[in-house]
């Protein structure tokens, strides 16, 4: 299980992905508890909170395959 950033809206925002098996499970480009589209304002932060999902999964606190 890996998760790597990228770059959003032309690189002003960041968003991060969940790879497992080498297939992307998540690509999150939007803050997931915030309505409507508000993008992660730095890299730092989408890698923060994609390393708290992965942290999750990996403790299987939420379902994946």
């Amino acid at each position: 299980m890996q998760t790597t950033t990228f770059p959003v809206q032309n690189g002003k925002y960041f968003g991060y992905e969940i790879v497992i098996d080498g297939k992307v499970f998540i690509h999150q480009e939007h803050i997931p508890a915030i309505e409507g589209k508000h993008y992660f304002q730095t890299e730092e932060l989408a890698q923060r909170v994609g390393t708290a999902v992965k942290k999750k999964l990996e403790q299987n606190m939420l379902l994946y395959p």
